[in-house]
């Protein structure tokens, strides 16, 4: 008995893609990501602060306070370079 060949259509390139990736989580302890923050700040420019005081990102261990400003893309305060700079 002859077997036929199947052929299996291949998807389009575009259906094989993985995924998107869910936005960046800055802040682990109040589960606040990159996308909450950037909307924030589309609604109205926001300095570290504002971000702190809307979300409450970085009152808990402080941690991502540098995450926060990079996604602001707002320079640290010149305390930071203080309490970070080598003695």
């Amino acid at each position: 008995m002859k077997m036929k060949s199947i052929i299996i259509p291949t998807s389009p390139p575009h259906a094989r893609m993985p995924p998107p990736r869910p936005p960046m989580i800055v802040c682990i302890c109040h589960n606040i990501n990159a996308a909450q923050i950037a909307e924030l700040a589309e609604r109205h420019p926001c300095t570290l602060e504002e971000v702190i005081d809307c979300t409450g990102a970085g009152t808990c261990c402080g941690k991502c306070q540098w995450r926060i400003q990079a996604a602001l893309q707002e320079p640290p305060p010149a305390e930071f370079y203080e309490a970070t700079a080598c003695a």
